[in-house]
């Protein structure tokens, strides 16, 4: 049931530039000064400022690399407009991207084009805010590791812990849970996905509250999802298996309070970091068995002995 490869094709950077970009930015009229943007951009450390005309649309940036140009040349005084032309950025087509914009379009174009920003804009050209490649880079392991719809850790980020478990090369049991929301396919089927993402995230956020803050959740996929107890034992596991347990079957939703759900949890004491894959697919096991018990169940099963 469960998949544990990291695949580049899977990481898609398909939000929209309004995630990443830096809203209201810092802009200039053509009447101002090189001096202005300079002071400008010294006083609030800020790597370019945006040319914007009488409606606010933007018309050119001017960048720190340029007003260091400028300083060189002794142009200080010039007006941004007389600076746009000694620089040969006069006449230029200013690049800009559009509110709702994939950020994957945006790295293309800082790819293809060898630029380092990006003014966004609204329907009627006007400024709404700025991109650059280091908006996109400090949130991009953020991204990679975080599953959009429940903003758990996804399995890539499962991956990232397996890393860390053997560098630090702990002795401390730890223990797996691998659980799935029941009938799930129904409830989608009945009422409809959007009911069906805001189970997931009613879930997700009682597993978050449920378990310690040391602790891992996890969705690995669907309605599945792994949660790792550091420095746990038999007993600390399954009493939280069956807080997460009793806590999802006494949730309650107000667009459908008909609607009860039950999830069932596989569980597994691993007792090396060596063998956490191994014990992942222990508890997997045992999920299928709590399935077959009847569902709404937590199963645990003894992992094997090490020599």
């Amino acid at each position: 049931m469960l998949k544990f490869q990291l695949r580049d094709s899977e990481i898609k950077i398909t939000q929209p530039v309004e995630k990443f970009m830096t809203p209201d930015p810092f802009t200039l009229s053509t009447k101002d000064n090189v001096q202005k943007a300079i002071e400008l951009m010294m006083d609030n450390k800020i790597g370019s400022c945006i040319i914007v005309d009488d409606q606010f649309r933007p018309q050119n940036i001017i960048t720190k690399t340029d007003t260091i140009k400028l300083i060189f040349s002794g142009y200080t005084s010039l007006s941004i407009e007389d600076a746009i032309e000694f620089l040969g950025k006069d006449g230029k087509k200013l690049i800009t991207v559009k509110l709702g914009t994939p950020v994957s379009e945006c790295v293309k174009l800082f790819v293809t084009k060898n630029i380092k920003h990006l003014p966004v804009t609204d329907k009627k050209e006007v400024l709404k805010g700025i991109i650059s490649a280091t908006n996109i880079l400090k949130k991009l392991s953020l991204l990679i590791f975080t599953d959009n719809l429940t903003s758990l850790g996804n399995r890539h980020y499962l991956q990232s812990i397996q890393f860390r478990l053997e560098r630090i090369k702990s002795k401390h049991p730890i223990g797996i849970l691998v659980a799935d929301i029941d009938n799930f396919k129904q409830i989608n089927d009945v009422y409809g996905h959007h009911i069906g993402d805001t189970v997931l995230q009613k879930v997700a956020q009682t597993i978050l509250k449920t378990i310690r803050i040391t602790d891992e959740a996890i969705r690995i996929g669907g309605e599945e999802f792994l949660i790792i107890l550091f420095h746990a034992s038999e007993i600390s596991a399954l009493k939280i298996a069956e807080r997460i347990r009793k806590a999802v079957e006494n949730l309650t939703f107000e667009e459908v309070p008909e609607l009860r759900i039950t999830i069932s949890i596989g569980a597994v004491l691993c007792p090396c970091y060596i063998l956490v894959d191994e014990c992942i697919k222990t508890a997997d096991k045992a999920l299928l068995e709590a399935k077959e018990a009847g569902k709404n169940k937590v199963i645990f099963i003894p992992p094997r002995k090490t020599k």
